[in-house]
């Protein structure tokens, strides 16, 4: 069985290998990439990882700086994930503005794609911007100060989400005025999902 898009979590991937006893591989790709992508392989029995790349394909990480993620961050690189490969689709159809942002062409003639795909935020991250943005006023100690449901993260946010929203050109009804921040995987079993996702 193959799961493409993104890794299952581990505890999903053990409890589908038990109950069907099958080969359980995980991928990860698109349909820009018609499937290509990076995959596991058969003898890999590791959880929570979608494999290396196939044959034909190259991935790297291209610093997003909107986000603040770099491929030169301490302990693990992070950025947007571009892929390459060989069944790299040509592009979207009649839709020239949309592919000159998502395709490109480097410098060796390689064409390439941009996924969208980030490096899912973590605690550290949530830590950097309570010391930048509250700084010493309250101790980054109490666990209650770092909670997603803390109003003045969701401040925080708010303005860094309608600041980005503007930048790029969003209408006003089509910036969110409620969100949340949550740390939950999204499963239909949670109900953050539907069951076809």
């Amino acid at each position: 069985m193959l799961s493409g898009g993104a890794p299952l979590a581990p505890d999903t991937q053990k409890l589908i290998r038990a109950c069907m006893n099958i080969i359980f591989i995980q991928g990860y790709g698109s349909t820009e990439t018609v499937g290509g992508g990076l995959f596991m392989d058969t003898h890999d029995y590791s959880l929570g990882k979608v494999g290396g790349p196939q044959y034909g394909t190259k991935i790297k990480l291209v610093d997003w700086m909107e986000g603040g993620y770099t491929t030169t961050d301490k302990p693990n690189p992070r950025g947007e994930i571009h892929l390459s490969c060989d069944s790299l689709s040509v592009g979207y159809f009649k839709l020239k503005d949309v592919n000159r942002e998502a395709y490109y062409e480097d410098h060796l003639g390689t064409r390439w794609f941009r996924t969208g795909d980030v490096v899912i935020p973590n605690k550290k991250a949530i830590e950097r911007i309570w010391m930048r943005q509250i700084g010493n006023k309250y101790s980054i100690k109490e666990p209650e100060n770092l909670n997603l449901g803390n109003g003045k993260i969701l401040r925080i946010f708010r303005k860094k989400m309608q600041i980005h929203a503007r930048l790029n050109g969003l209408r006003r009804y089509e910036i969110p005025k409620h969100f949340l921040l949550v740390e939950d995987e999204w499963t239909a079993e949670n109900g953050l999902v539907t069951a076809k996702f």
